[in-house]
Parts: C-alpha cells; structure tokens; sequence
C-alpha cells in the first residue's frame, strides 16, 4: 500500500507544482467534515478525476486557457490494484483511442512538443494510462471508458479535493483545482472552511460570482452541479446525450445512451 500511496502523491504533485500538503483547521459547529491540507502530509482518495479551471494566475490554469475557458481535464487516478497484465501493444491501442477523442473530453497535454504537434495530444495522456492506469491492472479500454465518460459509469462522484487561490480583491479564495471520486473531502491549498470561495469567470464572457461558504462546498459544489454549469457549457454532450464507449469481442463500439443512465463500472 506505501508503493500505491507514493505513486498517488506523485501525480498529484506533477499535475500541480504548487500544491501544499499538511493537515489542519477545525471546523465551525455544524459544519460538513471537511479538512485543510497543508505541508507534510498525505492525500489519497480512493480514485478521483482530477480537473483544472482556466485563469491566470495558476501555471496549470493559464495553461487551460490556451485551450478552454471553461475546463480540463488532468485525469484519472485510483489506488485499486487489478490482476490485469500488462500488454506490449497497450500504449498503441491507447494512443489509438485518445488521439481521436482527447478533445471530447477536454483532456489536453500542456506539454510543448504536443501542443505544436498534435493540439494538446498524446504523450501526457498515454504516460499517465501507463503509469496510473496498466500499472494498476486496466486495460487501454476499460481506463478509456471512464476518462471518456468522465467518471459518469463509477459509482461515486462526491467532491473529494479542491486547490484554491486567495484573492484579497474579493475576500474569498478562487478554486484553481477540484477533484470528484471516492474519498473524504480535503482542501489542498491549506484555506479554512469558514471562509468563502469562489470559481473564476468562466467562459467567453465569464459568469456571475458564485459564493459557495467552506463548510458548504460538499452539498453545493457537486459533480452535478459542476457537470451542468462548467463541463456542459464546453461539452454538451455530457447534458443532451452521452456517448459511451462499449467493449465488443474484438473492437470498440461507440454507443449513444440517454445520460440518466448510470451503470457501475466493473473490472
């Protein structure tokens, strides 16, 4: 488990130079149980998605900007070991899968030699699939199924990170980062629950101020939500009518299912 554990920790630390890790602040009476990471410790969920908003100030976040003003993806990380063994051809069929699809899903590589070459594809998204996904036993499609699908098929969805920025202009923290998947709930960037955050202005125009109180974050700022406001004003079709891949005997199938439908991914 210390092995997985350190693996976690080091994408999360890749995806996010800045991220500080330590445990810390108690919450107001009443409030979700939510806690505030800083320097020097762990944060492992169970798996989680991992996305980044578009802004200038953030590294990560301006470099979205070059390719949405609404989301990116960062990926997919679990901490669940498969039986699955490892094949030759895995990276190729994955390359295969993403490099006709990436856009669908807002998942772009900031990597120089991708954005010239292919537009924000394939060495980071093939690398993490290897690292993050044959490593624990996927196969390039069932680790192609859910990042297309951007954990709609998983059966958990509940927020289980943010990285925020303190914006004194406004007196609130700006969330730069958010994660849904399986696990308990951490703020990474160290703020307190009792304070006030924000998403940045979003789209071409940007939005309304959105004031979500800290101890509020779990019940207000769902997958849901998030899904309506920020991932469909980009990708549509995450709320007219997802298209879900499915594993045939010997090819993948692309199917269009209504996007009520959730079925639990299974291994």
């Amino acid at each position: 488990m210390k092995a997985i554990s350190s693996r976690v920790m080091q994408l999360l630390v890749l995806l996010s130079t800045e991220v500080r890790l330590s445990w810390g602040s108690s919450l107001p009476s009443g409030s979700s149980k939510i806690t505030s990471v800083g320097k020097g410790s762990a944060f492992i969920p169970t798996y989680y998605f991992g996305f980044v908003l578009p802004g200038r100030f953030d590294y990560l976040g301006a470099k979205c900007n070059m390719f949405s003003r609404h989301f990116c993806l960062l990926g997919f990380l679990s901490d669940e070991l498969g039986s699955r063994k490892p094949t030759r051809e895995d990276g190729e069929l994955f390359y295969a899968l993403i490099s006709q699809t990436y856009m669908e899903m807002n998942w772009f590589s900031f990597k120089a030699q991708d954005r010239v070459n292919h537009y924000g594809c394939c060495t980071f998204q093939v690398n993490t699939y290897m690292e993050q996904g044959q490593s624990f036993g996927f196969s390039p499609v069932e680790y192609f199924e859910i990042v297309y699908n951007l954990g709609t098929t998983l059966p958990s969805r509940d927020l289980v990170y943010i990285k925020a920025r303190r914006d004194p202009s406004i007196c609130m923290n700006v969330i730069e980062q958010i994660g849904f998947g399986q696990g308990p709930f951490k703020i990474l960037s160290g703020q307190h629950a009792s304070e006030n955050y924000t998403l940045p202005p979003l789209g071409n125009d940007g939005e309304e101020v959105l004031v979500i109180p800290g101890y509020l974050l779990t019940h207000r700022l769902t997958f849901n939500w998030f899904r309506l406001n920020v991932i469909c004003k980009d990708q549509p079709r995450f709320c007219l009518m997802n298209t879900r891949w499915k594993r045939g005997s010997n090819s993948v199938k692309r199917i269009a299912i209504n996007s009520n439908f959730r079925k639990t991914f299974h291994k």
